[in-house]
């Protein structure tokens, strides 16, 4: 039996079988390891990510970005209420001298007023993140001279949106 045994494992096709066997352990084993190094890796590719995510939040061009961001949309809430002031004296006038003009007039008041509270909501949703401290008062970050600033707002109250002036 011995014998037998030995004539079967020298044949070709036991040793091509061998051969496969061989290459599948291979290859199960570099799976595992590679595996075993990705698990170990795992911690570092989590710091290598929270690294790259806030160098691209306090990286001067986002920072500068945002800066202007905020003025520039200050800068158009605080045109609002002389738009919507128009666009109600406007409204009132049709509705005196020419009432079928007046539907028109309130179009145009509404649409004012839902472009307003869309740029509220949006200036509220972005003052309301973690990094927005930096880009609405770089005066309380930046060496320069806080005589003539005047901050932004923290937020703007939908109310701002129906014609006052005041945030």
């Amino acid at each position: 039996m011995a014998q037998s045994l030995d004539e079967a494992l020298n044949r070709k096709g036991t040793k091509t079988l061998r051969g496969f066997f061989i290459a599948v352990l291979a290859l199960f084993g570099l799976w595992a390891l590679g595996l075993l190094f990705g698990i170990i890796a795992l911690p570092f590719k989590t710091v290598q990510n929270a690294t790259v995510v806030a160098n691209r939040i306090i990286s001067p061009d986002n920072m500068l970005e945002q800066y202007k961001w905020f003025h520039d949309t200050d800068a158009a809430l605080k045109a609002f209420p002389a738009q919507i002031k128009a666009a109600r004296m406007n409204l009132e006038f049709a509705k005196a001298n020419n009432p079928d003009y007046a539907q028109s007039r309130m179009t145009e008041l509404t649409g004012i007023t839902q472009v307003c509270e869309s740029w509220v909501g949006q200036y509220n949703s972005r003052s309301q993140r973690l990094d927005a401290g930096f880009f609405r008062n770089p005066e309380r970050f930046l060496p320069v001279s806080t005589s003539s600033w005047e901050p932004l707002p923290p937020s703007y109250d939908l109310s701002y949106c129906e014609g006052t002036p005041t945030p």
